[in-house]
């Protein structure tokens, strides 16, 4: 069997939508929250306040003495779900065959696809750029024959990147 299997994930998607929408957050720490007051929760956060010690699912009152230069959003489930769409458009524009896992994180089948369409990885490719140039938000990609190999592959190399895992070389990659 061969690699046909993509799964595509935006990571720390919240985080991803709000510095789309807001360009001036990129590069600097952002903390998205079901509330800016003390006893909100942390719903993602950026690499840069991850660094600083904030964590998904702490306390906002927590979250803020450790990074006290963060951008405090509340989340936005409007905004988030345009993103969603506009995602979903641009797996649709390679395949009909499609699956939700998460927010920012679709797996695509692109067995078939081909002679239209080129190899997965030629997806994958197309994808990104697609995702990166149009929405400006950047995802990571794994292709694999199965839905768990790809996703591993994706989480190896998030924030960017594609990853294939060639079928019966799995557990070289482990």
């Amino acid at each position: 069997m061969n690699a046909h299997l993509l799964a595509l994930q935006i990571p720390d998607f919240a985080v991803a939508v709000a510095r789309a929408v807001a360009p001036t957050l990129r590069g600097r720490p952002v903390v998205v929250a079901s509330s800016t007051k003390a006893m909100g929760w942390v719903v993602a956060c950026s690499q840069e306040a991850r660094d600083a010690g904030v964590r998904e699912g702490m306390r906002v009152g927590v979250a803020r003495p450790r990074c006290s230069d963060a951008a405090f959003l509340v989340q936005d489930a409007e905004q988030e779900s345009r993103a969603e769409y506009a995602l979903l458009q641009a797996a649709v524009s390679m395949t009909p065959c499609l699956e939700r896992y998460g927010p920012g994180r679709l797996y695509l089948d692109v067995m078939g696809t081909q002679r239209l369409l080129g190899s997965p990885m030629d997806v994958a490719t197309r994808l990104r750029h697609d995702i990166r140039d149009r929405y400006a938000m950047t995802p990571a990609l794994g292709v694999s024959s199965r839905k768990v190999w790809s996703h591993l592959a994706a989480q190896a190399v998030s924030p960017d990147g594609i990853m294939e895992l060639m079928p019966h070389r799995e557990l070289d990659f482990l």
